[in-house]
């Protein structure tokens, strides 16, 4: 019993202990240890609930619970098996509710706020049937929780789902309240999906003919989009085939440089240092394969490797990981592991949002907490992972559009190969 004391509340730890040290009858230790069992059962739970930050993002329920167990600690009697269950389970039911509370708190109330702004916008009149979707995605966000709250990474796609349909509920609603006031038109608001699209068209060499209401030009720019995509594989298999030939040559040119005595120090030299941009080029490729879409990608900026894991997003104004940060740091893990003397920077960036001074901190508290998660993680010598924020001082895309924004709110992991 002794491991489970000092997770009691300090308003019980007394009582408890007066309770827990008093001689039972020999009968009663079977009852005794069976509540005791239970009891843990619920000092677990409040265990979770405290890894979710239920005292902050659910302080209501997490008070609730802190009462439940205050009262399942007066009531103990060992003489009471079936009433010490009882209480023991409604204890454990009040912290799984607070810690609940807490996971949805902390991964969807943004996706709540944007529905509460939907509504706001009419949404049930001008978009009901997306404002269905993003209700029917919350509630799944909302259950994926429930049923991951241990590991609520796993839950990450279906919260992506939420917010994305959410968003794009509030901006339907919108839009079609504009309609609807006279204050943009029809025409207008189709006009500009047409100018969007014709853009999109333009950066892939696509036909760009007007698609609103025409599905066959519709269908021919999607007949096109796949065509350039096969395009590009069939570019890849074939560059990949070519380096292999490459490869094959230059060995043949080393049996020929030996069997004619021994090779030249530069020609030797050369084929060194093609031979490690080859490797070099493996590497990323093999890299980039560890992130999904929304949790980064994989560049090369000179000798240098950047993960940019634009999936690791903080809370508004805040540098503290959520738990759906674990499954990319570990996959960052993963690609810093490749080169085993190279030294790590972790760069953190904002938008143009707020004063320069704010941005400037912010981007120094993210970057050192990604840092010292990595630190913690890999065990790696003090001062090889070096922590430093730039602020909003060097974007990526326009600060003019949330898109631009988002993508300028990041973290970068910069890997200095040469010498790794």
């Amino acid at each position: 019993m002794r491991n489970l004391l000092p997770l009691l509340p300090a308003l019980t730890l007394g009582l408890f202990l007066s309770l827990a040290l008093v001689p039972e009858p020999a009968a009663g230790q079977n009852a005794a240890a069976g509540a005791d069992a239970g009891l843990a059962v619920g000092l677990a739970a409040r265990e979770a609930a405290l890894q979710a930050e239920a005292p902050r993002y659910a302080p209501t329920q997490w008070q609730k619970a802190e009462a439940e167990l205050e009262k399942a600690s007066r009531r103990r009697n060992p003489a009471d098996p079936v009433g010490a269950a009882t209480w023991n389970a409604r204890v454990a039911q009040a912290y799984q509710e607070a810690e609940l509370q807490a996971l949805r708190s902390l991964y969807l109330a943004g996706v709540r706020t944007t529905l509460l702004d939907a509504d706001q916008a009419r949404a049930g009149r001008h978009a009901p049937t997306t404002l269905a979707r993003a209700q029917a995605s919350l509630a799944s966000a909302e259950a994926a929780l429930a049923a991951n709250r241990a590991e609520p990474e796993k839950a990450a796609e279906a919260i992506a789902a939420a917010e994305r349909d959410a968003r794009q509920a509030l901006r339907l609603a919108t839009l079609l309240g504009q309609v609807d006031t006279g204050d943009l038109s029809a025409e207008a608001l189709l006009a500009e999906v047409d100018t969007l699209t014709s853009r999109l068209a333009e950066a892939g060499a696509l036909p760009d003919d007007p698609v609103v209401g025409d599905p066959v030009a519709t269908e021919a720019l999607i007949t096109a989009t796949a065509e350039l995509r096969n395009r590009a594989e069939v570019a890849e298999r074939e560059l990949a085939e070519r380096e292999r030939q490459v490869l094959s040559l230059e060995d043949e040119l080393r049996e020929m440089d030996l069997q004619l005595g021994g090779t030249s120090a530069e020609r030797d030299r050369l084929l060194m240092a093609q031979e490690a941009e080859r490797r070099q080029r493996e590497k990323i490729a093999a890299l980039d394969q560890l992130f999904t879409s929304t949790q980064g990608s994989v560049l090369r900026q000179g000798n240098d490797v950047v993960l940019r894991l634009t999936g690791l997003n903080f809370r508004p104004g805040g540098a503290e990981l959520s738990g759906a940060a674990e499954s990319i740091l570990r996959k960052a893990q993963e690609a810093i592991a490749l080169f085993p003397r190279a030294a790590i920077t972790v760069e953190g960036h904002t938008d143009s949002v707020g004063s320069d001074v704010s941005n400037q901190r912010l981007s120094d508290a993210r970057a050192s907490a990604v840092a010292q998660r990595l630190t913690e993680t890999l065990a790696l010598p003090a001062g090889r992972i070096q922590p430093v924020g730039y602020g909003e001082s060097r974007p990526i895309a326009s600060n003019d559009n949330d898109a631009g924004r988002r993508m300028n709110r990041r973290i970068d992991v910069v890997i200095s190969t040469e010498g790794g």
